[in-house]
Order: structure tokens, then C-alpha cells, then sequence
């Protein structure tokens, strides 16, 4: 519940930021939604999780690699979403 609670005053909150100042046209805010939501609940999930959290358990090792495999998660999804809009460029 704490971690759906605090995921979506974070997509909120990025939402508003991205439409005020951001010049990005995302009329449906995927990813204020999908992108930083996803990646706040992956590492609210490092603190929250009652086997190995860092909120029950004391141990840090979840949190780093939930924090860890959320980035190379983005990364790989922002280097495949930019060589299929170079790709699409190219052929359009």
C-alpha cells in the first residue's frame, strides 16, 4: 500500500513538472506514468520488501539491485526507443 501511495504522488508530481516545463509533447504522459513510475515502484520495492527491505530486514543489497537492474532497465529501453526512431528516419 506505502509503495503504490508513494508511486503515484511521484507520477504525479512528474506529470505536472513535465507539462510545465518540458517542452516534450507527451499529450497522454506515458512517461511520466510508465517511465518514472515503474522505476519509483522498482526501487520503493528495495525498502518495502519484508524478506530482504531495507526498512524490514536492515540489509541495503535489495535496494542496490532493484536500483541497478531500474536503470539498466531505462537504459536499454532509451537506446532501443532512439535506434528505432533513427531507423524509422532513415526510411521515412
Amino acid at each position: 500500500l506505502a509503495i503504490g501511495a508513494l508511486t503515484a504522488t511521484t507520477c504525479y508530481t512528474a506529470m505536472q513538472l513535465l507539462r510545465n516545463y518540458s517542452s516534450v509533447d507527451d499529450s497522454l504522459d506515458c512517461f511520466g506514468l510508465h517511465g518514472l513510475g515503474g522505476y519509483a515502484g522498482a526501487i520503493l520495492l528495495g525498502f518495502f520488501d519484508v524478506d530482504d527491505g531495507l526498512f524490514f530486514h536492515g540489509s541495503i543489497r535489495l535496494l542496490g539491485v532493484q536500483t541497478l537492474c531500474a536503470t539498466v532497465g531505462g537504459i536499454f529501453a532509451s537506446v532501443v526507443t532512439a535506434a528505432v526512431f533513427l531507423a524509422l528516419k532513415k526510411v521515412m
